[in-house]
């Protein structure tokens, strides 16, 4: 798995249901991932030690926010993949099947040719329409100094394989196995239903079940609350957010807001002090437990991940949704779509605009209905452990 958190959450649950069904799951990662791996109980591999030492996840959510990129840290590991750093793994342990986050495109081809293994690809997201991994690899690589594409190059004539072209190189990505870590029903457009591609359930953690009872507990039982959390990098999007969360402090105080109250996730790192004077409506967390909040909640303000969104759906809250990057501003249209909420312009909105968004979609009805519908279709199919025999077919297979 990459070095995203929210790129290996959704996969527990499937990593769960395998090991129930008598499978032995262990995840190769980075160090920073292990706790979060050991956690859940599985068996942890760390790879890349000295490039990706521990802290290196906090200091790569902080390179955005200072217009860095982690280049040299990946050719370095390019480099460690090609030069045999999993020979020892995989001579060893000699996995029946590998599940490779589809982030890591050209370390799965790497894998593929070196190793003679077709790695099956999980996508914790849902792709826009015609998007061609293969492509990306192509412009991923041609990035790359020539010194890594010539070792990448000469490591594959060693193994038999010899390429004319980047093209070659990158196609067989559009042919190994993918698992999509959601259900089709949240496609806005025709699903992708080749033989090769399967939709999971919903894919739901349950690692903070119960740890924020006792918070919620403190807030008045007539009080109907709001959940605002815009995911674990909340430092690449700087002023906008900060605004953003000093608006819904504001808006807390207006007569309208009196029957609500805000829970306000604002991020690792983040001094609560900044925000001067709180409401009594008002809860501020750096980090909140946020599948309890869900579960009691009436309104979620998020930035449009997908994690959140399923989560959302998952227990029934209607979303308003401000994207800010990545895939966000797609996921934002999927949810009206879908008629499951509604977007914002964090750069446009005003605190009474923001006012009536809140009001509008605690009391619209056909929010509320479509919410429901496919809430019953997200929690049958998490209860199911929908697309679990495709995985125990490749595995056979």
């Amino acid at each position: 798995m990459d070095i995203q958190e929210g790129h290996i959450l959704p996969s527990f649950e499937l990593a769960s249901t395998l090991r129930q069904r008598g499978h032995t799951v262990t995840y190769i990662s980075v160090l920073d991932n292990e706790r979060l791996v050991r956690d859940q109980g599985f068996r942890f591999y760390p790879l890349f030690e000295k490039i990706y030492a521990l802290g290196f996840n906090q200091r790569y959510k902080g390179m955005a926010l200072k217009n860095q990129n982690a280049d040299k840290e990946h050719l370095m590991h390019i480099n460690e993949l090609i030069n045999g750093v999993l020979d020892q793994y995989f001579t060893e342990r000699k996995p029946d099947l590998l599940i490779s986050s589809s982030f890591l495109r050209l370390e799965s081809l790497i894998i593929f040719y070196k190793y003679k293994i077709q790695p099956v690809l999980f996508v914790p997201y849902l792709m826009a329409r015609g998007v061609d991994l293969s492509i990306d690899c192509i412009e991923q690589v041609i990035r790359f100094p020539g010194g890594i594409v010539a070792n990448l190059m000469e490591c594959l004539a060693k193994n038999g394989i010899k390429l004319s072209s980047l093209a070659n190189l990158a196609k067989p990505l559009n042919y190994f196995a993918r698992l999509i870590a959601c259900p089709e029903e949240l496609e806005i457009s025709e699903p992708d239903n080749g033989k090769n591609v399967k939709y999971l359930g919903p894919m739901i953690r349950n690692e903070n079940i119960g740890l924020g009872f006792k918070m919620l507990n403190e807030i008045p039982k007539e009080k109907r609350i709001i959940y605002a959390g815009f995911g674990s990098q909340t430092a690449a999007y700087g002023s906008p957010l900060m605004s953003l969360n000093k608006m819904l402090i504001r808006i807390m105080q207006c007569g309208e807001m009196q029957g609500f109250h805000l829970i306000l996730s604002v991020g690792p790192g983040v001094d609560v002090r900044s925000f001067g004077d709180i409401p009594l409506n008002v809860t501020i967390l750096n980090w909140a437990p946020q599948l309890d909040i869900l579960r009691v909640a009436s309104v979620a303000l998020i930035h449009g991940g997908l994690g959140t969104i399923k989560e959302c759906v998952y227990f029934g809250v209607p979303m308003l949704v401000f994207p800010f990057a990545n895939e966000q501003p797609l996921n934002a249209r999927r949810v009206e779509t879908k008629g499951l909420g509604i977007s914002g312009d964090i750069n446009m909105i005003g605190d009474m605009e923001l006012v009536e968004k809140v009001l509008t979609l605690n009391r619209n009805e056909t929010i509320h209905r479509n919410i429901t519908q496919m809430k019953e279709i997200f929690q049958h199919k998490q209860n199911t452990s929908f697309g679990v025999d495709f995985v125990e077919s490749l595995i056979s297979g």
